[in-house]
């Protein structure tokens, strides 16, 4: 399914010298080489020394012979704090297994490269604050970690193989101090410790009152068989904020589902 190539810096798609702190830029394409399109939605995830730091939708899905790509992605100095030396980038194609395929051996391409250090480079800046994101429990809910069939459901159970799921969690900043809307602050749920989901919020959404997250793409996301599953809640795993407490940025869930039900 997969012919890749990732990019360097922006101008002519080859790689390039790159410099920690600077904009980096990436580019990458897929390829069908099945016989049939693919009409489904599917995920790519681009990897970075074995973190996932970003993940790309595509909702269209792709023709024969046909080609997805993203070109100049500039965001990464977004996500992560750059830092001089060797890396790896990982592209994976259909991470959660969506797509019934008949090679899976060629869905993913890696390399090395280095980011260079700038000759005026300066010191990392002192964080300016205290910070401390933590899940926590909205008012009138039972638990942090809500699924349900309801949209909004503050409750729950009743969950199906075949009804959409509503996962709703909530958390906040115990911090003294308030974060930046500059900062991005991703927060990565896992399906039985596979990633289904990346939510980016701005730091100004995550006040002391805390903020809450509602997601129904589990089913779209992930094959989900009866019985019980576990759902995991991870706050900045890519440590954009540099807290006082990094213990309390996880949190579990198990949760059980029913056979298909008639009707839905």
């Amino acid at each position: 399914m997969t012919s890749i190539r990732a990019d360097g810096p922006r101008a002519a798609h080859l790689s390039g010298e790159v410099y920690a702190g600077e904009d980096t830029f990436i580019s990458w394409a897929v390829t069908n080489l099945g016989s049939q399109s693919i009409n489904q939605a599917f995920f790519v995830d681009l990897m970075l020394d074995g973190v996932v730091i970003k993940r790309w939708t595509n909702e269209r899905g792709v023709s024969r012979n046909g080609n997805y790509f993203v070109d100049d992605w500039r965001d990464i100095g977004s996500l992560i704090r750059p830092y001089s030396g060797l890396h790896t980038p990982k592209l994976i194609v259909d991470p959660t297994n969506v797509v019934l395929e008949t090679d899976e051996s060629d869905n993913s391409f890696e390399y090395v490269f280095e980011w260079l250090e700038p000759a005026d480079s300066r010191p990392p800046p002192v964080p300016q604050g205290i910070f401390d994101l933590a899940s926590a429990v909205p008012e009138r809910w039972p638990e942090s970690v809500i699924a349900s069939t309801i949209i909004g459901g503050t409750t729950n159970g009743d969950l199906s193989v075949n009804l959409q799921t509503h996962v709703s969690y909530g958390f906040r900043n115990l911090g003294e101090t308030e974060l930046s809307a500059l900062t991005i602050i991703p927060v990565y749920m896992y399906f039985d410790e596979v990633l289904v989901n990346i939510e980016y919020l701005h730091g100004n959404e995550v006040t002391e009152d805390g903020v809450t997250v509602t997601w129904g793409g589990l089913h779209k996301a992930v094959h989900i068989s009866e019985g019980r599953h576990r759902l995991t809640i991870e706050i900045d795993p890519l440590n954009q904020v540099l807290e006082i407490n990094e213990t309390n940025n996880v949190n579990e869930a198990d949760f059980v589902w029913g056979p298909a039900v008639d009707n839905p």
